[in-house]
């Protein structure tokens, strides 16, 4: 049987309520409970009664020897806990953030982390010293998934996504180009061994998989990496080839050991958002983070 204890004339429960309630809860009487918060024990009392007039329920069972929770109690008591906790969050969040403290998480893409964010981060950490980045990297699907259940509070992922569940706005655009070892000096003399790729869902992986298929060269062998440094040393060594952003390829140590080769120009270009979950309000902090990327 589903027990109701909501209803349109319930007035709202205030912290102060919740935790007397836990109070006697843990403390199992009444007296016991007003010795540990150092109240009189007729205002414990009082206000335990004044919650159980409000929910239109007992919550306790008063005996002799204490009290025991009745099975609204402890409904009750599993959310009382809850709500403290969240509430105390909320409090040291704020404050927090007052004082120019906090912590964010990030998700991004390898190369976009290896490339675009070094110094926008840097800027960030010159201004908010105290606020902690924690970065996370993975494909843009990963990403995405994280950014939904919450597990980081916004990303840099790659291409339009088109959902109600997620704020998107363009931080930057990304040029694809196809990198080779120096023994292809040219698209049309292009003889592929593998395609080296990050893990399935990365945009990159996604546009060089459709460009072999419309200029016939799939299906091809595909080697998965989980660095940018992995992929450049075996494309350099010959390995096999991929498709990377002009910027990636560019920025890295072993640019000079590659070949880039332009696409066409219309085709090539792949917009990298940042990404928030639409459910939630936007972390101060990560504001101050996103007018730094624009």
């Amino acid at each position: 049987m589903m027990l109701s204890i909501i209803n349109s004339d319930v007035k709202l429960m205030d912290i102060k309520a919740l935790k007397i309630f836990k109070a006697v809860s843990d403390a199992g009487s009444i007296s016991n409970a007003a010795k540990n918060l150092h109240y009189v024990q007729s205002n414990v009392s009082a206000r335990l009664q004044q919650l159980e007039d409000e929910l239109g329920v007992p919550l306790v069972t008063r005996e002799s020897r204490g009290v025991t929770l009745t099975s609204s109690g402890e409904v009750l008591s599993y959310y009382a806990d809850r709500i403290i906790n969240l509430r105390d969050e909320a409090v040291l969040a704020v404050s927090s953030t007052a004082q120019g403290k906090g912590f964010l998480r990030i998700g991004a893409m390898e190369s976009t982390l290896a490339i675009r964010l070094p110094g926008i981060l840097k800027r960030f950490n010159n201004i908010y010293p105290d606020i902690i980045l924690d970065i996370q990297t993975g494909s843009t699907d990963s990403l995405i998934e994280a950014t939904l259940n919450n597990r980081v509070d916004a990303a840099f992922v790659g291409g339009n996504i088109n959902s109600k569940s997620i704020q998107s706005q363009s931080v930057f655009t990304e040029e694809i180009v196809l990198v080779t070892s120096k023994k292809h000096l040219s698209i049309e003399q292009l003889t592929i061994k593998k395609l080296l790729v990050f893990k399935q869902g990365c945009i990159y992986r996604a546009f060089a998989e459709q460009w072999l298929r419309e200029k016939g060269y799939s299906p091809v062998k595909l080697s998965e990496f989980g660095t940018l440094d992995g992929i450049f040393a075996c494309v350099s060594a010959d390995i096999g080839i991929t498709f990377l952003p002009r910027s990636a390829v560019e920025g890295h140590q072993l640019t000079n050991s590659v070949l880039t080769h332009e696409l066409d120009k219309d085709k090539s270009e792949v917009s990298i958002n940042l990404i928030t979950n639409a459910k939630n309000r936007i972390h101060p902090m990560l504001a101050k983070l996103i007018e730094l990327v624009k």
